[in-house]
């Protein structure tokens, strides 16, 4: 067997994992269950109005963006109870304008957008929205 990685473990276990997959052989095979695994709790937004949906910043990213447990599926839901139909965010005391892709945005002011794994995210274009407005894992926004 291979020394473990300190860098790329996960490939050191997976690759070959999926060879033999592929292979058919089944993943009992492979070794021992574990029982003894860590759950992580995973922060699930609230519905404290039916037109109103609170959420919080669960990860930032190394560019500084900061994603949410806001999920689109989340906010289609919001929208079908909303009589109008308008999104509207707020985070950090003012309300954030959607955008649709990155480049939309201009200037180094906060904006909101669904980001490739469907969440709802925070960013500045070009520059770190969690150094620029004191963004912290857990912050809240509706």
């Amino acid at each position: 067997m291979r020394d473990k990685s300190m860098t790329f473990h996960g490939r050191d276990i997976f690759a070959p994992v999926a060879s033999w997959l592929s292979k058919g052989v089944i993943s009992s095979k492979f070794g021992e269950p574990i029982t003894d695994y860590a759950k992580l709790p995973f922060p699930v937004p609230s519905m404290p109005t039916k037109t109103t949906l609170e959420g919080e910043v669960i990860h930032i990213d190394h560019f500084g963006n900061a994603i949410t447990n806001i999920k689109v599926s989340d906010l289609k839901l919001l929208r079908s109870a909303s009589e109008k139909g308008v999104l509207r965010i707020v985070a950090k005391g003012k309300q954030i304008p959607f955008k649709q892709y990155y480049s939309q945005a201009e200037d180094k002011e906060l904006y909101a957008l669904i980001n490739s794994m469907n969440y709802l995210e925070l960013f500045i274009y070009r520059g770190d929205a969690a150094a620029e407005f004191s963004i912290k894992v857990g912050d809240t926004l509706e």
